[in-house]
């Protein structure tokens, strides 16, 4: 397979979103090709789908979330502007202050840990909220307090022409000393497909670098990319 020859952690986001996007996600893990899903424990979960997810032995994250529940207004994609506007207001309005998103997060794990009978093999959060180094030393937090081992993160920048590559690559710098005296894993380099002006670029990933590209089935795009190729 081309993808695994390229040293690639295939992640998919957001079960749990929608029934669309569980459907799909499921699909993607009969083929046994997918490294790590991402779950919103506060999403729309049956007791068959989290059997199925269970039995495929796949990575299991938590995807943490700003919100306890799904948005019923939101777009399947939002405007990069309009998020980064609306993450600001909510912050600075003290909606989302660091104290009660630790609740909040917590609340979160141990819904997981309710549903699948452990805690998640790692963190990873809807939007890359985790980035932003208030809510970062929150995350450290509670990796170290629920044996989470796996952080998604990139230990090195990866430099695209995308808007929110260039602000989390600075996060990531902000974080950096925090991370490694964490000793927790993460990948070299965490790339969100949506991010790749030429999908072909995930074939010019560096050989010699370990890289987790995050996917979102419920995109017909991304869905239709991962089935054409995943099964060469």
């Amino acid at each position: 397979m081309l993808i695994k020859q390229k040293n690639i952690i295939l992640s998919l986001d957001d079960f749990g979103i929608s029934q669309k996007a569980n459907e799909n996600m499921l699909q993607l893990l009969e083929t046994g090709k997918i490294d790590r899903i991402s779950i919103m424990p506060h999403g729309r979960i049956a007791i068959r789908e989290i059997e199925k997810i269970l039995a495929s032995n796949v990575k299991l994250d938590i995807h943490i979330d700003l919100r306890n529940d799904i948005d019923p207004n939101r777009k399947i994609k939002d405007g990069v502007f309009k998020r980064v506007i609306s993450f600001g207001f909510n912050y600075c309005s003290g909606r989302t202050n660091p104290a009660s998103m630790q609740k909040q997060w917590e609340g979160q794990i141990e819904h997981f840990r309710e549903l699948f009978g452990k805690s998640p093999d790692g963190i990873s959060s809807h939007q890359h909220v985790h980035f932003f180094p208030p809510y970062f030393k929150i995350v450290i937090v509670l990796s170290k307090k629920y044996g989470i081992n796996y952080l998604r993160l990139g230990t090195e920048s990866y430099p695209l022409r995308s808007l929110v590559c260039f602000i989390l690559n600075s996060f990531r710098r902000s974080n950096r000393k925090l991370f490694l005296a964490s000793k927790l894993a993460s990948s070299d380099l965490m790339i969100s497909f949506d991010w790749l002006e030429n999908f072909n670029k995930i074939f010019k990933l560096p050989l010699n670098k370990e890289s987790e590209v995050i996917f979102h089935p419920e995109r017909d795009e991304e869905m239709e990319f991962l089935e054409r190729f995943i099964k060469q």
